[in-house]
């Protein structure tokens, strides 16, 4: 015997449930992580860049017309700063990192320690690829 109360409590709870339960949002196009890096004071002409995060080394010839390569990691640079985007960062504590980014010009070559922050994530840590958006400023 099924008594009324009993399924419509359980219809209700059910329903609240789907209702206050808010699904991931994993966009699939045009969602990378991003790291900015501004450049304390531009460099006028060109320069090299070299990064080394997370026990990898990331270099690139700035400025550039466009990202280095179509797939992840992409770089690019400009006189003002340096932009990594597509670098997996898992699902740790990121709130801030380490790096660091030597700087070259003509026979100049300096190494400048920076600590990115996290200012947002534009998706969401459920999400197999979290999009996270971190800056930082280079000492030069």
């Amino acid at each position: 015997m099924v008594r009324r109360g009993g399924i419509g409590a359980l219809l209700t709870c059910a329903v609240a449930l789907s209702c206050s339960s808010t699904p991931a949002v994993c966009p699939t196009i045009a969602c990378e992580p991003t790291i900015s890096l501004q450049l304390n004071q531009p460099i006028a002409g060109s320069y090299t860049a070299v990064i080394v995060f997370q026990a990898t080394t990331y270099q690139v010839t700035c400025p550039s017309a466009g990202p280095i390569s179509d797939t992840p990691p992409r770089l690019s640079c400009d006189a003002n700063g340096i932009t990594l985007t597509g670098i997996d960062l898992g699902h740790g504590d990121v709130d801030e990192l380490d790096m660091n980014v030597e700087l070259m010009t003509g026979d100049s070559s300096i190494v400048y320690p920076t600590t990115i922050t996290l200012l947002s994530i534009t998706n969401s840590m459920d999400c197999e690829l979290v999009c996270y958006q971190h800056t930082g400023v280079v000492g030069n």
